[in-house]
């Protein structure tokens, strides 16, 4: 796993984090919290102590992805927080299968790339995290191979913005996955970085960044 962090402001509302469930699986997730700053960041500590509480109930027995989005949802319901909500991806992978499962509740694209630069975008959608009481979400399940990545973000890297009003846009970013796909690790995410910084120049930054990425070996 490797990452890279860069709020808009001095605190943000994107956030991501990677935990041992069991002796087999591993969680993983990435979330972006409406807004930005203070108000923001405070719904990120909520939703990751929700999550860690998941994780240590239900007598050991494994929600899955679908179910701990559903669940977070309705917490979230019931802390009442108004008008903010919340966009995120949650998955298991599991080390003995190379199995990952995985659910979005409304939360961008999320990409997987071979060793040898072949791109796919995961399916994703649902509504968002406080919009609705009920939260009905699918569980998908792929098989990653050794050598691949899988790739998470957040819309803010998408959507960072040149002095010409232009977006970096998912083609800019893929080509720029499908093109560092040999390299490991805190490279492949620094080149991928260079290529939002390079389209948006001197231009200030318009929302938070996060990008999370995790590779078989």
């Amino acid at each position: 796993f490797n990452c890279f962090y860069k709020p808009c402001e001095q605190v943000g509302g994107d956030f991501y984090d990677v935990f041992r469930i069991d002796e087999e699986n591993i969680g993983v997730y990435i979330c972006d919290v409406s807004g930005h700053g203070v108000s923001a960041a405070m719904i990120t500590v909520f939703i990751k102590q929700v999550i860690a509480s998941l994780i240590n109930q239900k007598n050991n027995v494994l929600y899955s992805s679908s179910e701990t989005l559903a669940l977070l949802n309705k917490f979230f319901i019931e802390e009442a927080f108004g008008e903010l909500f919340a966009t995120m991806s949650y998955g298991v992978f599991n080390e003995k299968s190379s199995e990952f499962t995985y659910s979005s509740a409304g939360h961008c694209s999320t990409y997987t790339v071979t060793k040898d630069g072949k791109v796919k975008e995961l399916e994703h959608g649902g509504f968002a995290i406080g919009w609705f009481p009920e939260l009905t979400l699918v569980a998908h399940t792929l098989t990653i191979d050794k050598g691949s990545k899988i790739i998470f973000s957040t819309d803010g890297i998408f959507e960072a913005i040149n002095h010409k009003g232009e977006i970096w846009g998912e083609k800019s970013f893929c080509s720029c996955i499908e093109k560092s796909a040999h390299l490991f690790a805190q490279e492949f995410i620094q080149k991928i970085v260079e290529g939002m910084e390079e389209h948006i120049g001197k231009e200030a930054q318009n929302d938070d960044i996060a990008i999370l990425t995790m590779e078989v070996q």
